[in-house]
Order: structure tokens, then C-alpha cells, then sequence
């Protein structure tokens, strides 16, 4: 009675699908801001867009915008099976028959999104000038002058502050962190110098200091 009262399997294999969906679908939003005018960071080839029914110049990310939608509909064949079973007696009900429909939609959902994904993202063009303007903002490296703060002894919330008001200090004076005099940074602590707040305004050294936990293998 038991093994036939269930569809936990159909339920565990629809939820992984959302979780799936749910993922790739920010993903795609990721992709569709990059892919603004607003941001340039890349461009999606032209045969994963459409153009505009009124905009003769606009490249539409059509695919990337159906994969967004399409999470709902992975949520919603998630909730009509965990809603069929939820009041279902012990054992086998006819109502159990209506799990295909929403299960075999959402594998086939799921799978055409990974395949179409494979060729969208194997031809996405980088535009790495207008990314390397947009890494020269200062304050993207806030937390790694933070970082140079707590390395020398300053408490994490003291040297946040530190930190928030040089930034502040910056924009509101409208001079770059990188042209401040020694003696102008040592008024807001005088571990800061400016060879290393230099070092520190650099994107590659952010992500080469960053390290991930390595996984141990088990023996």
C-alpha cells in the first residue's frame, strides 16, 4: 500500500527541475543585463535573438527571456503535484495519474533549456574594454581596503567605518581614492598608505587574495 501511495519520486525529480530552472532563469537575467546597452559587458549572437517589431536597430534576447519565463511553469508542475497529493487517502488513487502531464512537461523544459544554453553561452562575445572601464570604479574594492585595515590589527567594524567614510569622503570631494596624498589617508587611519591602497584599487589582486575551501577527498 505504501509503494504504490506515493509519487515522492515524480515530486523529488520535479523539485530538483525547479531548483534547476530556478537557477538557469537567474542566470539568463545575469546574461540579459550584461547584454544591456546599459552595461555592454557582452553580446549574444544574433541567432539567439529576434529583432523588434517596431525598433529596427534592437536585438531582443528572446531566448534568454523565454528560459526566465519558463521557471514559472517548472514551479507551477512542481505545485500541482505536491496540491494533487496533498489530501489523497492511502494507497493508489486515480487522481495519481494526472503526475505525467507536468513531469514529462518539465523534463522536456529543462532539457531544452541546457541545450539551447550549450550553443547561447559557447557564442557569447565578451567585451572586455567596457569591462575594464567599469573595473576602474574605486568603490568596488572597498572591502579590499577593509581587508588591508583588518591585516594590520583594526577591528573588522572599526575598519568598515574607516573605510565608509573615505569612500564618502571621496566621492563627495570628487577626487579618486589613488590621488589622495599619504597625509591625507592617515587622517582617516594612519595604516593606510599609498603604495598599498594602490596595490589594493587593482581587480586582478582581489581575486587572486580570494580563495575558495578546497574539498577534502575522502580516503
Amino acid at each position: 500500500m505504501d509503494a504504490v501511495s506515493n509519487r515522492d519520486f515524480v515530486i523529488e525529480l520535479l523539485s530538483s527541475l525547479t531548483i534547476l530552472g530556478m537557477h538557469l532563469s537567474r542566470m539568463a537575467e545575469d546574461f540579459i543585463i550584461f547584454s544591456s546597452a546599459e552595461f555592454g559587458f557582452i553580446e549574444i549572437a544574433d541567432e539567439f535573438c529576434t529583432g523588434s517589431s517596431l525598433m529596427p536597430q534592437k536585438k531582443n534576447p528572446d531566448v534568454l527571456e523565454l528560459i526566465r519565463g519558463y521557471s514559472g511553469r517548472l514551479y507551477g508542475n512542481l505545485t500541482s503535484v505536491l496540491v494533487m497529493m496533498k489530501g489523497l487517502p492511502l494507497a493508489y488513487n486515480r487522481d495519481m495519474q494526472l503526475d505525467k502531464e507536468p513531469l514529462f512537461n518539465s523534463i522536456a523544459i529543462a532539457k531544452n533549456e541546457l541545450v539551447v544554453l550549450i550553443g547561447l553561452i559557447g557564442h557569447i562575445k565578451i567585451n572586455k574594454e567596457n569591462i575594464k572601464t567599469r573595473l576602474k570604479d574605486e568603490s568596488l574594492y572597498a572591502t579590499e581596503l577593509v581587508d588591508l585595515l583588518v591585516h594590520k590589527g583594526v577591528a573588522f567594524g572599526s575598519a568598515h567605518n574607516i573605510i565608509g567614510r573615505l569612500v564618502r569622503y571621496s566621492l563627495d570631494k570628487k577626487i579618486k581614492i589613488k590621488d589622495m596624498p599619504d597625509k591625507l589617508l592617515k587622517n582617516f587611519s594612519p595604516y593606510l598608505s599609498l603604495k598599498e591602497v594602490k596595490e589594493r584599487l587593482n581587480p586582478s589582486l582581489a581575486v587572486e587574495m580570494k580563495t575558495s575551501v578546497k574539498k577534502r577527498t575522502l580516503k
